[in-house]
């Protein structure tokens, strides 16, 4: 697994050429401590929706996915967090200001979870 902070664009470029998947996890997360890892700073969504944007830019929309972790109640919308909805409701349109399109936005949605859900599948 890589962790972003570790990675330069050009890493991540290379690392998407390998073949793999690039997953964009914590959508909705909106602080620069990270716990796990004192000498790195989380991204914000503006800062993933760049790097995801640049992946597209290189020809590499069809290697990325996005997520946003609900595990504990405060994130629930509920408890004032950003919720189940929030990549629909925050993230896709602040894609779309970007210049991102609904057919990438698609693939990265719907097509590319689809495509590494079936690996492997008859």
């Amino acid at each position: 697994m890589f962790i972003l902070g570790t990675l330069n664009i050009e890493q991540l470029i290379d690392f998407a050429q390998t073949g793999v998947i690039c997953e964009f996890d914590l959508f909705g997360t909106e602080i620069s401590y990270y716990e796990a890892a004192d000498n790195f700073d989380m991204p914000n969504d503006s800062a993933r929706i760049k790097l995801v944007k640049k992946l597209i830019d290189e020809n590499y929309g069809d290697h990325i996915t996005i997520s946003h972790d609900i595990h504990t109640k405060h994130r629930l919308m509920k408890w004032s967090g950003h919720g189940y909805s929030h990549i629909i409701l925050n993230v896709i349109p602040k894609m779309l200001r970007r210049g991102i399109t609904i057919e990438q936005i698609d693939q990265i949605m719907i097509k590319t979870p689809c495509r590494w859900l079936t690996i492997g599948q008859i």
